[in-house]
């Protein structure tokens, strides 16, 4: 998708776009993690608690449940993608039933949260995951040698001019969300901070760092190279096939110029797999912080006076039936949801964007109220301003015009 939303901007404005994010994503991230430090605080909401009291806790979790509820929903619509296209490519001389095979099948999401989401979505803590996102990192590592190695060869082949665009100024409500969605780890900053070695701001503006560094490269790599390779298409909207999956635009190598099916490269087949998988695996990842801000509502998590987070009541009982209810009404909705760009837009605007850079700012100013104006200060003014007139705009704009 990362390619589609290049296309919409052209590639010098969309980098730029996707660079601005990375630098406001990193300095957002490192305002929660100052702020959390200040206020001993375990937690995003607990950081709420502290500054606003128990009604802005209370906001910051329907905020939180409906902004990560939402990012597995949109896993859950490009996984079932993904899947049913390997499907369909690997028994291609079968005769399958649609619902196993079209990128738009309602059954195969039902098959994703049960066979998949659901159960791995089970585990209490992010560190019982660590290997498997380990894998997925080498597996985004692989997608990043695939586009490369395979936009080669398929420009060799096709023989039609590159018309790659630099600068259109109304790509931004389609770029700008995705590239917020694309640094979104702000739900669970907190709970990494928390499981970190020796917890310190040092370390962890490393960490911070050097993900948003990794997360930039790869999304440049896969974002520009693979809008040159289809940017005839992606303007003219020539891959109907590929629009209705979702834009997952590695599934436009089984395509030649003209809209035709070809056969898939091997890579590219083994690409699909392993991105099925990634994605998969950080599934988990938006489950939890959906789940506790539901959870959060009956069992406030609290800390002790050294900022350690303290056990709550809830029992297994209550954590199968929160995940159960989370991945599900996900499910739901992506059986009927009809494009996953929509989905993206909406929320990159909308409840990342207060996620990120709205609440993070009532954050830090509520716990410096008392201090002389700063730079901080003024970037976090700017910050809060200029994101929450852009996300109020493009929220609006992407309700009335959605992505089809």
């Amino acid at each position: 998708m990362i390619p589609n939303a290049i296309a919409a901007s052209g590639i010098a404005w969309g980098i730029i776009q996707m660079i601005f994010c990375g630098w406001l994503g990193y300095f957002s991230l490192m305002i929660i993690v100052r702020c959390a430090i200040q206020g001993k605080a375990c937690s995003y909401q607990e950081l709420a608690d502290i500054t606003y009291g128990k009604n802005f806790r209370w906001i910051i979790n329907v905020v939180f449940f409906f902004g990560n509820w939402g990012t597995a929903l949109l896993y859950l619509k490009l996984v079932s993608s993904l899947i049913s296209a390997f499907i369909s490519i690997f028994f291609s001389s079968h005769n399958l039933p649609d619902w196993l095979t079209h990128p738009q099948s309602k059954i195969m999401p039902i098959i994703v949260g049960t066979v998949f989401v659901f159960p791995l979505s089970l585990a209490k803590e992010l560190k019982s995951l660590r290997y498997l996102c380990l894998l997925s990192f080498f597996f985004v590592l692989f997608l990043c040698y695939v586009v490369v190695q395979e936009s080669f060869s398929y420009i060799g082949q096709s023989n039609v001019p590159v018309d790659v665009k630099t600068f259109i100024l109304g790509g931004i409500s389609t770029t700008f969300p995705t590239a917020v969605f694309s640094y979104m780890s702000h739900s669970n900053v907190l709970d990494v901070f928390g499981e970190l070695k020796n917890a310190n701001q040092r370390r962890m503006r490393k960490v911070v760092l050097r993900t948003i560094i990794i997360v930039f490269v790869t999304y440049l790599i896969v974002g520009s190279v693979g809008y040159v390779t289809f940017s005839n298409q992606l303007l003219m909207n020539n891959l109907q096939d590929i629009n209705k999956a979702n834009g997952v635009v590695l599934l436009a190598y089984g395509f030649d110029t003209e809209g035709n099916s070809i056969q898939y490269p091997i890579l590219v087949v083994i690409c699909i797999l392993m991105m099925c998988m990634a994605i998969i695996v950080a599934e988990p990842l938006n489950v939890k912080p959906a789940k506790d801000g539901l959870k959060d509502i009956f069992w406030p998590r609290r800390s002790d006076e050294n900022g350690q987070p303290i056990e709550t009541n809830e029992s297994m009982c209550a954590h199968f039936l929160l995940v159960f209810f989370t991945v599900y009404s996900a499910v739901v909705v992506a059986v009927f949801a009809k494009s996953a760009q929509t989905v993206m837009n909406i929320l990159g605007s909308s409840f990342y964007s207060l996620i990120c850079f709205i609440f993070p700012g009532f954050f830090y100013l509520k716990l410096h109220e008392k201090e002389p104006v700063n730079k901080d200060k003024v970037l976090v003014y700017l910050m809060m301003l200029s994101m929450g007139a852009f996300g109020i705009w493009n929220t609006v704009e992407n309700i009335i015009h959605p992505t089809s």
